[in-house]
């Protein structure tokens, strides 16, 4: 349900958005679909995102990819970052205008219509 609130925020700004369930399905989505970035929470079914995120930094570096998670404490904030994480929100806090304004700044003008 929070992806479909996140996506709606994503779709208002102006972006083209795909939501992925579970992990392995981010991964398929990210390979097959090439987003111009990612919002990806740390806890998702088969394959959690942190190691999720450290498989999409393998095939695309510089793909910035926004962490956001329930769990948020110095240690997974720590372990996002060690993985590659572009920014790393608490869910908790997170607003509609942190997000969109973080899109925006993490996509160069040019692509800023694909968020998955």
């Amino acid at each position: 349900m929070t992806a479909h609130i996140y996506a709606n925020w994503l779709i208002k700004a102006g972006y083209e958005v795909k939501i992925a369930k579970r992990g392995p399905e981010a991964l398929a989505q990210v390979g097959l679909w090439g987003p111009d970035g990612v919002l990806l929470d740390v806890m998702l079914p088969d394959l959690n995102g942190i190691e999720a995120l450290k498989r999409i930094r393998a095939e695309a570096p510089k793909l910035p990819v926004v962490v956001c998670t329930n769990a948020y404490n110095p240690n997974i904030v720590e372990q996002a970052l060690a993985a590659g994480a572009t920014r790393v929100f608490d869910k908790s806090k997170l607003t509609a205008l942190d997000l969109v304004a973080e899109f925006k700044g993490a996509l160069s003008p040019s692509n800023r219509k694909r968020a998955a």
